[in-house]
């Protein structure tokens, strides 16, 4: 298991703004975030990309109109 931060999430979204990338944290089905002990989040690669290709199912390039 792989964990990638926030600039990491947002480059594999099509390199989104934070803005954008908060927007998309707030639907239930994004990717919890990991808590770090001493601080800071990170995601799940592997969750993250599932989600991606979740919406490219949805809607062709989703995750390139982000």
């Amino acid at each position: 298991m792989r964990v990638i931060g926030n600039k990491e999430v947002r480059t594999k979204l099509g390199g989104v703004s934070p803005a954008t990338f908060w927007r998309m944290r707030q639907d239930p089905s994004f990717p919890r975030a990991v808590q770090f002990p001493a601080g800071g989040k990170g995601w799940v690669e592997s969750e993250v990309e599932d989600w991606i290709n979740g919406l490219s199912r949805e809607v062709p390039n989703a995750a390139a109109k982000a």
